[in-house]
């Protein structure tokens, strides 16, 4: 399975959110293959079919937290940050 193939399902406000933090649903689904699919590293909350996984594009870690519902994915909230460390 590759990332375009995920499915998901974003409410509005979580919508909105998104567009305002420049986070795109591509994006999301990439997080979501990378940790599901790739091996890369989840968090579970427990008692609460809640997941964070994150994943490196270019210059900016994109993270994701999302709910699984048979075989869609719900995204509760997306966020984005780019880091630079020196040393």
């Amino acid at each position: 399975m590759s990332w375009e193939d995920i499915k998901i399902e974003i409410g509005d406000s979580v919508k909105k959110a998104m567009e305002e933090r420049h986070v795109s649903p591509d994006e999301v689904k990439m997080v979501i293959n990378h940790v599901e699919n790739e091996g890369g590293v989840k968090l579970y909350v427990p008692d609460t079919n809640r997941y964070l996984g994150k994943i490196i594009i270019g210059e900016a870690t994109f993270y994701a937290d999302y709910s699984i519902e048979g075989d869609k994915y719900i995204i509760n909230s997306a966020y984005a940050h780019k880091a630079e460390i020196q040393g």
